[in-house]
């Protein structure tokens, strides 16, 4: 019997070990739900690199839409190899050339128009990502709080189940009234089941912060911000007690189930990436056409060994 209440007081004490479920902790900040999301979009590493990928597209669309480099060329031609004299033969020029490739048919316009496209789907991406990871965290949070509450009413209710068996033995062994042995081994049992229903609510709540706090990164770098409060302070973890009010949807009957469907974040996301592929389409199309360029040349020739002087050279194509 003395194990039994020590168990029981061991019990009780782990319980009231944790913030949510004592009056010591409820001083220092809690996660609340809002907190919980903010918290995990702002930490996501995926919205960060798809907002740097969008930029790179869109530099890529520039960079598309202008011509390609012009090359230019300097060089001598028509050098006597006896001598090496520049001035020896009236062949003999400097030439400074330049030229510009021209694309084929519409491919510069298709190149930007499929960076834009894939560039203006990372938006709708990151729409559906934020959406997606705010539903999971709720998730996690709300089961993590059914867990919490639970747990917090057992142990508030458990004195009065402790007071049934208290009552039950001292009725069975004052022989007062028709208490028998199996009723103070019912009221033990009752209690047992209690601290076993508190132990698993326990395993719960602890593996559903698990599970909250992947998305929230490590949860020793989480912080309790306030717009007016500019101190940090560690999270502690347990939850707010406060159950937050829930919009409700927008959506009052199915017939406009179809024109939500359409401005899904996803379906808005996959219409840019089917854009993007018919540009690519019409892009390999171009291929096919010819493909025209500009140069010119200027070839410039010394005076002749007699001093009469030589008349310098244009060509164009």
């Amino acid at each position: 019997m003395a194990n039994h209440l020590i168990c029981r007081a061991i019990f009780i004490s782990a319980l009231l070990a944790t913030p949510a479920l004592s009056g010591e902790g409820s001083s220092s900040p809690s996660l609340s739900l809002s907190n919980a999301i903010h918290t995990a979009l702002n930490s996501d590493p995926w919205l960060v690199g798809s907002l740097h990928k969008q930029k790179g597209l869109m530099a890529k669309a520039v960079a598309a839409d202008s011509l390609p480099d012009p090359k230019i060329n300097l060089g001598i031609t028509n050098l006597a190899s006896d001598s090496f004299e520049f001035k020896q033969e009236p062949m003999t020029q400097l030439k400074l050339g330049i030229s510009q490739m021209l694309p084929r048919g519409n491919s510069r316009v298709l190149k930007k128009q499929r960076f834009t496209e894939l560039a203006q789907a990372l938006p709708h991406q990151r729409n559906n990502r934020r959406a997606q990871l705010a539903l999971q965290v709720s998730q996690s949070w709300l089961d993590t709080y059914k867990a919490q509450e639970s747990l917090f009413l057992i142990v508030e209710n458990r004195p009065l189940f402790e007071q049934l068996v208290d009552i039950a033995q001292s009725k069975y062994t004052s022989t007062v009234g028709r208490t028998r042995q199996q009723d103070v081994v019912r009221a033990q049992l009752e209690l047992t089941r209690l601290d076993d229903r508190a132990t698993r609510l326990k395993q719960q709540q602890e593996m559903g912060l698990a599970r909250l706090f992947q998305w929230l990164a490590d949860k020793h770098s989480l912080v309790d911000r306030t717009h007016t409060d500019s101190m940090v302070r560690p999270f502690t973890p347990h939850l707010d007690r406060k159950l937050p009010s829930l919009e409700r949807s927008k959506t009052k009957t199915a017939t406009n189930a179809y024109e939500i469907l359409l401005i899904h974040p996803a379906v808005l996301a996959l219409e840019k990436y089917i854009s993007a592929s018919q540009a690519e389409i019409e892009l390999a199309e171009q291929q096919y056409k010819p493909q025209f360029g500009l140069n010119a040349t200027y070839g410039y020739r010394d005076d002749a060994p007699n001093g009469i002087e030589r008349t310098d050279f244009v060509s164009s194509g």
